[in-house]
């Protein structure tokens, strides 16, 4: 094991312990990149501390080669998809991340559980919830 590596799990492990003692639910604390150090909702002990009704999904660190065809082919197994938008830049090209809502909350938590950390294409993905925006509203 290389020293980074153990020193990366001993800051995490010293961030997790020191969360748990202050009180904040180890289920919200989150690693730099986003993925949660307790990957389930059901680790949470108080129901209101960790919310599980969610129905989309942020996917980032998109390979530039995934189109929402691509996309919808790969997240589809998990449920019925209603709405995908695949960011892309003034040119038209891909920017690394798009927005996937699921028809059920079921469904969002199997794609985030499966699909998280997978390589697809040349890159490992990024899935994580996000709450739900109404499509051309700003939120600051």
């Amino acid at each position: 094991m290389t020293s980074s590596l153990l020193l990366l799990m001993l800051v995490t492990a010293a961030s997790v312990l020191a969360a748990m003692l202050n009180g904040i639910p180890p289920c919200l604390f989150r690693h730099r990149y986003g993925t949660e150090l307790k990957m389930s909702n059901y680790d949470c002990h108080e129901p209101s501390s960790c919310p599980s009704q969610f129905k989309s999904l942020y996917i980032a660190n998109l390979d530039p080669h995934i189109s929402e065809a691509i996309l919808i082919q790969l997240l589809s197994g998990f449920g019925k998809i209603t709405r995908t938008i695949l960011a892309k830049d003034y040119k038209g090209e891909p920017r690394g991340f798009a927005f996937v809502e699921f028809e059920s909350t079921h469904s969002a938590e199997q794609a985030v559980e499966h699909m998280n950390g997978r390589l697809i294409g040349q890159k490992i993905i990024y899935v994580e919830r996000t709450p739900k925006v109404d499509e051309g509203q700003d939120y600051i």
